[in-house]
């Protein structure tokens, strides 16, 4: 085989864009023949041994890009800890690296492309190349032709005014049916635009992915693109065939776009918390999750976010960011001072390809795939158990959570972040089943590790975060939050728990 960039063989073997692979690549986890990778370095695939986090690379022999008929009720997701069923449930012979392109919520059926080409998937889902996808909506009604109108010019959601779509009635029986072209990544737009202009949806379907129809494949059935479709998308975002390389090589270098529109900068470098806030009705809109870790706050967050129409940030995430800066910068995480120097001086931020799956950037870089290393695990509760490290990630959390009502989930949440909120959720679980929660997430992320490995380390974070002074406890939590033993129940209950909290807080 031909000598090839290392970070292109990465994206072909699924491990996300070029960008990801740089990633990983500089965070230290990518090997060629025993001896770190370097950046920018070339390898032959055949005759070097390339591994990530120790699990050798595996190239698919011909880059695949299949189309699924997802049915209602099935995630768009590799691994559910919760036991809920996911579209890879539908995949019995997936190949390896196989990756889905964007999401599709559990209620919404139809097109949902997969390929074991990191870059294509990259590019299709990434708002910059606006790919428009096509939705059919049932309705319980005709719409006026206002509504049509509406929904052509824009709609106003909390996240925004959605780009115009392409809008027009079809001939539906038994009900009205109503296309729609889309152009965005907001999470459940479609549904969340419908709703905004009082429009009931019975089904909700997506029929087309760029110039792709979902055609007359059945509800659960896979087909391989045809040439003819694949050459299409890949036209369609500026790349060349499967074996050729892109047509815009430029746009690898493309910083992601950050949909905050609060710059960390603009705030002074040692701001009181109370210094950001600009609306006191956003935040007491808020959502503020709490919990120990594993708990359950990201997935149920996530969920809540999809529910209620409202952006999630995952604190723990940023964190973890501070953490890798931390060790590449070669900081002892004992030198409290230094930590703190280095952590106010970083570019933190956050984008959303998918709002609902929130994006890390350490100077501009994409390094949300390089956060959950063991290095990172071992250290991140001496990074958040500094003082200084938390009040200004506080007063960060705050910037962002001064943009618009957000569901926010980590620690400290409800007693220190978003005390304004209305709404607030502490989640509670025994560390075995915080720990199994965990053994999934780190089998999807494909680390190697076992279940006792696991509660250990699940145990040394309860540890560190009580030394630390960290809410993990109920008697700990806001003494106005709803406390949740999730350990016998599952997500949709503790989702509808705390819908209507929210509901019963924010609305009437």
């Amino acid at each position: 085989m031909p000598v090839e960039r290392l970070q292109k063989l990465l994206a072909r073997g699924g491990f996300g864009s070029r960008r990801s692979a740089e990633t990983l690549i500089t965070a230290g986890r990518v090997t060629i023949d025993g001896r770190p990778a370097l950046l920018g370095e070339r390898a032959d695939p055949a005759t070097a041994r390339i591994e990530v986090d120790g699990r050798a690379l595996s190239l698919p022999q011909q880059t695949v890009v299949w189309m699924l008929h997802k049915p209602a009720g099935y995630l768009v997701s590799a691994f559910d800890d919760w036991g809920r069923k996911t579209v890879y449930h539908l995949l019995p012979d997936a190949p390896p690296g196989l990756r889905y392109v964007g999401r599709l919520d559990r209620d919404t059926e139809g097109l949902l492309l997969l390929t074991t080409d990191g870059e294509l998937a990259h590019r299709l889902a990434h708002p910059r190349y606006e790919v428009w996808k096509t939705y059919e909506a049932d309705l319980r009604e005709v719409p006026h032709p206002e509504v049509l109108e509406r929904l052509r010019s824009g709609v106003q959601l909390e996240d925004g005014v959605t780009a115009p779509a392409r809008v027009q009635m079809l001939s539906g029986e038994p009900r009205p049916r109503l296309s729609i072209e889309i152009r965005e990544g907001k999470k459940r737009e479609v549904r969340r635009m419908l709703a905004a202009v009082r429009a009931s949806v019975v089904r909700l379907a997506r029929v087309a992915v760029g110039p792709v129809q979902l055609g007359v494949l059945a509800s659960g059935e896979t087909r391989a693109l045809t040439t003819e479709e694949e050459q299409s998308l890949r036209a369609l975002v500026g790349l060349g065939t499967a074996d050729q390389p892109a047509t815009v090589a430029a746009l690898d270098g493309v910083a992601e776009p950050s949909l905050s529109s609060i710059p960390i900068d603009d705030v002074p470098e040692h701001a009181a918390p109370e210094a950001v806030i600009t609306t006191t009705d956003t935040l007491a809109r808020s959502l503020a999750i709490d919990g120990p870790t594993a708990s359950g706050k990201s997935v149920v967050g996530r969920a809540l976010a999809e529910r209620l129409g409202l952006g999630f940030v995952d604190t723990g995430l940023m964190y973890r960011a501070c953490t890798l800066a931390v060790i590449e910068a070669g900081i002892d995480a004992g030198d409290a001072a230094a930590v703190t120097a280095l952590v106010r001086a970083i570019e933190l931020d956050m984008f959303w390809p998918e709002p609902s799956a929130p994006r890390v950037t350490l100077s501009g870089v994409d390094v949300t795939s390089a956060l959950r290393t063991p290095e990172i695990e071992r250290t991140v509760s001496q990074v958040s158990g500094i003082p200084e490290v938390r009040d200004e990630l506080v007063r960060r959390q705050r910037g962002l959570a001064a943009r618009s009502p957000i569901v926010m989930a980590g620690r400290d949440i409800g007693t220190r972040v978003l005390t304004e909120a209305r709404t607030k959720v502490f989640l509670e679980a025994s560390e075995q089943v915080r720990a199994r929660r965990r053994l999934g997430e780190e089998v999807e992320s494909g680390r190697q590790t076992n279940f006792d490995r696991v509660l250990d380390e699940t145990r040394r974070r309860d540890e560190a975060d009580s030394t630390g002074h960290r809410a993990i406890r109920r008697e700990q939590a806001a003494t106005d939050a709803l406390v949740i033993d999730t350990d016998a129940l599952g997500i949709d209950e503790v989702v509808e728990r705390c819908t209507a909290a929210y509901r019963a807080a924010n609305e009437g």
